[in-house]
């Protein structure tokens, strides 16, 4: 026999309002897993791929679909940071993403430990604690709310046009897409623009000189004179006396860096190809598309665009992987570069602002308009009011950080604390001291719940915290993947011995009625 208690009666009895309604057991306690139950639970969520699987389950969840759902058009319409850390459908995602749940209805502490600087030690963020610290890191809206004088520090407006004046048709086709390409070919840029300086460089004299002018040009945004004065140095050098063989290695492969540096600026992926073999070819000049160093170019480049999201590494390093494939002489090399070429080219084919065609080799490689580039330029300079969090990239970090820690409340609700082994057994290797547990909320209730500890320890001074953990515990032990999930299946026991002896203490449906959470 059942009760439905109505919506109506709730909001009697606690003061809610709303349509839920709540069916109880009569005269029965809820049914609680046993403490065997709850180990057998853990080793079958922890085997591989299984919480993979459990995440996809979750993210067709029509409750997480509409709490992710609400979080996005919060951001969206939030017009300033201020409104998004005080709105509750940012909150209910933002929170448990990283790692504060219990911090959803604090807003007013939320706005100042995450504005805060992570890296000040007197800053609220960590004062509050690692967890805290950790969060302020992530989102970095301290660094990504703060206006710049220019795009780029270091790069003057005109610099950063003429980079983004690289850009092909097709790559400006959104303003995002736009944005992280010139992104990552600044920081080429403005790396490059530090070579030249003949106290960093023990190399001939034309090398020395080549790249001095070199970076003259490129500060003034003249990539392709820039590209000129190396080519012309690497012809001096090629003409000069009295330089030992090393030393003359030593000032091409210099200069060739720099040119492939260019060539990467200058969005030219044959030019990119070309350049990368002639440097291999220096130390392997019997086929050098098919050397390891060769190789090691490709997987560099598809790492790049892949981590960084962004295009032209990925272009580069399929155009690489076809030039491999020219000069495979066996099934075996045909096979790994046509591999290659395939890898990059999924995850290309997969983006926004692809370029609407390649120029062929021996033609001028296609720009966008001038004043496309300074549109860019322009929408560059302007900080997002709500920093990293109108961040693309940090939105997915966050949604996917809310979908996992529902996945593993849902299991708790069948465990309890069936979360926190999970998260010990992930992350009880990184606590190097005993006061490195203590200060972790999950690691301190894992571990003072598989020792037997009580929570009235907590009013005791940490120092003696510390020595009743140490009394129990080796640290070493914390290091051993075995004893890390043994702790973590004697926590869960506990956790189910202890929800079976409250359940068992209750018999009143009114009672049992008044300790539970109720969500709306």
């Amino acid at each position: 026999m059942a009760i439905n208690m109505s919506a109506t009666l709730m909001a009697g009895l606690f003061g809610q309002q709303g349509q839920t309604s709540l069916t109880l057991p009569f005269g029965n306690t809820a049914q609680v897993a046993s403490a065997g139950d709850a180990v057998v639970a853990l080793r079958r969520v922890m085997k591989a791929g299984e919480e993979a699987k459990g995440l996809e389950r979750e993210k067709k969840d029509p409750v997480t679909l509409t709490a992710l759902a609400q979080f996005r058009k919060a951001l969206e319409s939030a017009p300033s940071l201020d409104k998004a850390l005080t709105d509750p459908r940012v909150l209910k995602v933002l929170m448990p993403a990283l790692g504060l749940p219990d911090q959803v209805g604090n807003p007013g502490l939320v706005k100042r430990a995450l504005l805060s600087d992570p890296n000040d030690p007197k800053g609220i963020a960590a004062q509050l604690g690692t967890t805290w610290k950790s969060a302020a890191a992530t989102l970095n809206l301290k660094a990504t709310t703060t206006p710049k004088t220019a795009a780029f520090q270091g790069l003057a407006d005109s610099v950063t046009t003429a980079i983004a004046a690289m850009l092909r048709p097709g790559e400006a086709a959104s303003m995002t897409r736009a944005k992280l390409e010139v992104n990552d070919a600044a920081t080429r840029a403005l790396a490059m623009m530090l070579k030249g300086e003949p106290a960093d460089f023990d190399l001939p004299t034309a090398a020395r000189d080549a790249l001095k002018e070199m970076a003259k040009q490129s500060r003034n945004g003249a990539f392709d004179a820039a590209l000129q004065q190396v080519d012309a140095g690497l012809l001096a050098l090629d003409q000069a006396t009295g330089i030992t063989a090393a030393d003359l290695k030593k000032g091409r492969a210099a200069l060739m860096e720099a040119g492939i540096s260019l060539e990467q600026l200058r969005r030219n992926a044959s030019g990119v190809v070309t350049r990368i073999e002639a440097l291999v070819a220096l130390d392997t000049p019997d086929r050098p598309a098919m050397s390891a160093a060769f190789k090691a170019r490709i997987d560099a480049l598809h790492k790049d665009g892949v981590d960084k999201n962004v295009n032209f590494p990925l272009e580069v390093a399929s155009a690489l992987a076809s030039r491999r494939l020219s000069v495979a002489t066996n099934a075996s090399e045909v096979s790994e570069a046509v591999s290659l070429i395939s890898r990059s080219s999924q995850v290309l084919s997969s983006r926004d602002g692809r370029v609407s065609a390649l120029a062929a080799s021996a033609n001028p490689v296609p720009r966008i308009s001038r004043t496309e580039a300074v549109k860019i330029t322009e929408a560059m300079k302007a900080i997002s009011p709500l920093g990293s969090l109108a961040d693309p990239k940090m939105i997915d970090i966050l949604i996917n950080g809310y979908t996992k820690y529902e996945y593993r409340t849902g299991l708790s609700e069948a465990n309890p604390g069936m979360a926190d082994a999970m998260y010990f057994i992930e992350n009880a290797k990184d606590a190097k001291s005993t006061y490195n547990v203590l200060g972790n909320r999950v690691l301190r209730r894992v571990v003072m719940g598989a020792l037997g500890l009580p929570d009235q320890i907590a009013i005791q001074p940490v120092e003696t915290q510390a020595r009743a953990v140490q009394a129990r515990l080796k640290l070493s032990d914390l290091q051993n993947p075995d004893k890390i999930r043994a702790l973590a299946e004697r926590y869960l026991m506990a956790e189910a011995d202890k929800a079976a002896a409250n359940a068992g203490t209750t018999s009143d449906p009114f009672a049992l009625i008044a300790g539970l959470s109720i969500r709306v």
